[in-house]
């Protein structure tokens, strides 16, 4: 109680009157009226931007919203401001020496409240009639129906809009909880721990969540009842939907308890009664232009999936003198011969690195293809098929080693590994990396989504072998020309030169070769030639089958032996090394995975630098626009022929979505684009299978053409359910919520990774071992416990009337089980102790921060002191403990 007494003194001592002969319609606030409002800024590469508002409740303490402030980001807090256009001389600029989360905040259920944090500044500003402290509320205290609240900050002038310049303020009347609450309302989405203001045609937006609702006191005083949360996911200004604030006089005791509260100074009161220009119970509802958007939970100040504008922040070319021109021209084409030489190389360790996946695993896949009890479990033969091509890297070399479509479906999952990864290599920008594991993703959830209907379907009726076989049957196909190297042409040299493989010895292996066991894949000699010599011998009698022939009294026959001749080893670095598959394929993979991050590093860096200006427009404009109406629809299907050509060229869909995955990271390409040319790659890859099997001897002719064909008409089926109409595009949508988890929980990506293309594969082939019976009995269970998570989530949030109490939400498991936060705080705490004890050097990750910046320590409370130091600050907050990133 007495620290509440204290914080409310301190309230009273340094809170400053806003001016408010200000117009309250929505428009421009008065200059600095407002002067507790502040802009809290995110570091986006070199610059900072505009994120949430907040409010100086203390000389070093700012109030936002928990949601606000994401593990890993930069903030810095900007005091005094008005127009963010320019520098007015008021701007006070503050570092974040500790940011604290309240701990029963979680952004996976928001509507559980608690959304607060508090920022601890470096120092304090200095008090001015632009800064001053907010006043805060009494404990508990209750606003009445109707009581006339203003909310100001820098949100968005409209839904999706452009975000003002200058400080915008609104009225939004309270609602009370009785009628927030109502099933038409809100509903239970909202807590007595929030305020509800507005439901009319005022409402709030994104841009400024964290700021302050702003109500007029008894006294004459300004308090700050409210902390925006959020507001329908919808439309900003739905009816019925009122802005819903974290009600502070809900959270006076913690904000007490954490703040250590500085010694009051004696002052004259600066926040006296209002003049008569105030503006008292004018009711009029008014457009409101401010706070945050809970689209589906995102909380950023802009949409996300929004492609950026690559802004040209350098001189005009009509303001360059004639040096400047040149050496602009000079600096471009440099780039552009850097980024075909990265591009070169980034595709050469692709190369390497399906060498170095088969060196370390390619026996191993030839191995599974000996029990053929196994093979006969279409379910066995879907995850063959995805660790063998994770193994090997290439969908068409499953297709030529496999006689099975749920293999050819498998090989078809496993071909998109190696974009996931080459997405995790822009981890450190979360805006990017959302866009660019979702454009990894969508491949992924394409090709899961079309083996869960065409995999029980092929079982059931065998449509995909059926039509094949027709199609074999009625042409008489014969066989032609190895299919065309194209793109191999200027890659080989290089890759031959690092290693080169004998891939005969995985087919060997695979069709029981014994011979091939203990071959190593590391081809030694690349000309050989095979030696026949014949001679005549003398026998006693001709043997059957035997060419025999009599000269005089002797009886003779021809005979011969073969024997190879070794005349020219191969040239590249393993061949005389002497070293295991293994060592060789561990060393490959290492080198080729640090070239190939380092090259999409640049690559990234390279096409920020080049993508500005006009070009950056005539090249979005030429990807991402349509075509006019009524041809809005062709455009994807010319992107689908366009992806298909392009993976034609250079032979592997890998390498067309890996090259693209970063395109779609830094915004040149939107997610709904690089759908259609994903799609396409899956059909240019077939091609490459075809255009092998056709080169196939005249015995294996017709089986491989039929297993190329099966993996062909899968994809096109597989577009025909997930493309034509577009709400079934559902590959896009859960693409877009898996980039939004991974942005805020990027250790997610891994664990995505490792589950999805090794855990599971690897857990149903163990189960396959076992039998049916075994697969049947441990994956059915599982699988109706999934399917029923996922109703019930649907109807969370959709239809929460129809369900029981307790399954209305998940609270009723231990929070692990229903969030990642708690995971997330371990996590984070690992890589925040290894960034100060081991050194970390990862950029990408933005793992080299401060200590006390990165760590999460739990929910425990921290010991309070009710006055600061300013001498001991530093060394006292190094002893703090408590919930911050």
């Amino acid at each position: 109680m007495l620290q509440t007494l204290v914080l409310l003194l301190l309230q009273a001592l340094y809170a400053v009157k806003p001016d408010v002969s200000r117009v309250v319609n929505g428009e421009d606030a008065r200059p600095h009226s407002w002067p507790w409002q502040i802009s809290l800024q995110v570091k986006h590469g070199s610059r900072y931007h505009h994120t949430c508002g907040g409010t100086l409740i203390g000389p070093r303490w700012v109030l936002t919203a928990g949601h606000c402030i994401w593990p890993g980001d930069v903030y810095r807090v900007v005091l005094g401001e008005h127009d963010m256009n320019q520098q007015e001389g008021t701007e006070q600029i503050r570092d974040i020496l500790r940011i604290i989360v309240h701990p029963k905040w979680d952004i996976d259920h928001v509507a559980n409240g608690n959304d607060l944090a508090l920022l601890k500044l470096d120092k304090s500003p200095i008090m001015t009639d632009s800064v001053g402290v907010a006043c805060l509320p009494t404990a508990g205290e209750i606003l009445t129906h109707g009581t006339p609240c203003y909310i100001s900050g820098w949100g968005n002038l409209y839904t999706h809009g452009p975000m003002p310049d200058k400080l915008q303020q609104a009225l939004l009347p309270v609602v009370e909880h009785s009628v927030c609450s109502r099933s038409d309302w809100w509903g239970i989405n909202v807590k007595t721990t929030m305020i509800c203001a507005g439901g009319d045609v005022v409402a709030g937006c994104n841009g400024d969540s964290g700021g302050p609702l702003n109500c007029l006191g008894q006294d004459g005083r300004w308090y700050i009842q409210g902390v925006t949360s959020f507001v329908s996911s919808r439309v900003c200004n739905e009816v019925k939907k009122p802005t819903v604030f974290t009600r502070v006089s809900a959270f006076t005791d913690w904000l007490s308890e954490t703040i250590m509260v500085p010694r009051p100074e004696v002052g004259t009161d600066s926040s006296p009664k209002l003049d008569d220009s105030t503006p008292t119970k004018d009711t009029a509802i008014m457009p409101a232009y401010s706070t945050v958007d809970l689209v589906n939970q995102d909380l950023g100040e802009e949409d996300p999936w929004e492609l950026p504008e690559l802004t040209d922040t350098g001189i005009k070319w009509s303001e360059l003198d004639t040096k400047g021109k040149i050496m602009r021209v000079l600096t471009g084409i440099v780039k552009f011969v850097l980024l075909l030489g990265l591009l070169y190389l980034f595709i050469c360790s692709l190369d390497v690195l399906s060498s170095a996946f088969q060196l370390v695993g390619g026996k191993a896949a030839g191995d599974i293809f000996k029990d053929n009890a196994v093979l006969s479990n279409p379910v066995a033969g879907l995850v063959i098929g995805v660790l063998v091509t994770v193994l090997v890297q290439s969908s068409s070399t499953s297709s030529s080693i496999v006689s099975a479509v749920p293999i050819i479906m498998g090989a078809n999952i496993g071909t998109s590994v190696t974009n996931t990864i080459v997405a995790m290599m822009q981890a450190g920008d979360r805006n990017e990396f959302r866009r660019a594991f979702a454009g990894a993703t969508v491949h992924d959830f394409f090709n899961w989504l079309s083996v869960l209907i065409l995999l029980p379907l092929e079982a059931a009726t065998g449509v995909l072998y059926k039509l094949t076989e027709v199609i074999i049957r009625s042409f008489n196909i014969q066989s032609g020309e190895d299919a065309p190297d194209l793109l191999n042409v200027i890659t080989d040299p290089l890759t031959n030169s690092i290693i080169q493989l004998d891939k005969s010895v995985i087919t060997g292996i695979a069709t029981g070769d014994p011979a091939a066991q203990n071959k190593s894949l590391i081809k030694i000699w690349c000309k050989i030639k095979k030696n026949t010599t014949f001679w005549n011998e003398t026998v006693d009698s001709c043997s059957a089958g035997a060419v025999c022939w009599e000269e005089g009294n002797q009886t003779l026959t021809e005979l011969n032996t073969t024997w190879i001749d070794y005349q020219e080893k191969c040239k590249h670095l393993f061949v005389n090394a002497n070293l295991p598959d293994l060592a060789v394929g561990l060393i490959l993979l290492a080198l080729s995975l640090v070239v190939l991050c380092t090259c999409l590093i640049f690559i990234v860096k390279l096409l920020n630098s080049m993508l500005k200006g006009q070009v950056a427009v005539v090249i979005k404009k030429v990807l991402n626009t349509d075509f006019p109406f009524p041809f809005t629809w062709v455009t994807g299907y010319i992107a689908i022929f366009v992806g298909a050509g392009m993976t034609f060229i250079v032979q592997s869909s890998s390498v067309f979505t890996s090259a693209i995955t970063p395109l779609v990271g830094i915004g040149v390409i939107s997610l709904e684009r690089a759908y259609p040319l994903t799609l396409g790659s899956n059909i240019g890859t077939t091609t490459t299978a075809i255009l092998a099997a056709m080169a196939s001897p005249g015995e294996t002719l017709a089986n491989s053409l039929q297993i190329a064909l099966c993996h062909f008409f899968f994809n096109i089926m597989g577009i025909m359910l997930w493309y034509p109409i577009p709400f079934t595009r559902l590959p896009i949508r859960l693409a877009r919520g898996l980039g939004n988890r991974t942005a805020k929980y990027r250790w997610f990506a891994g664990l995505y990774l490792l589950l999805c293309f090794f855990v599971f594969p690897l857990s149903v082939f163990g189960l396959s071992l076992a039998g049916w019976q075994v697969l049947v009995g441990v994956g059915v269970p599982i699988v109706v416990l999934i399917v029923f998570v996922i109703i019930v989530n649907l109807m969370q949030s959709r239809c929460p009337r129809h369900l029981p109490n307790v399954l209305r939400n998940w609270e009723f498991l231990p929070r692990p089980l229903h969030s990642l936060a708690p995971w997330d705080a371990v996590v984070t705490s690992a890589f925040g102790f290894c960034s100060k004890h081991c050194c970390c050097c990862c950029k990408c990750c933005k793992c080299c921060k401060n200590y006390e910046d990165e760590k999460i320590t739990g929910n425990n409370k921290k010991s309070l002191e009710m006055y600061d130091n300013p001498a001991m600050t530093k060394d006292e907050d190094s002893k703090k403990t408590s919930t911050h990133f």
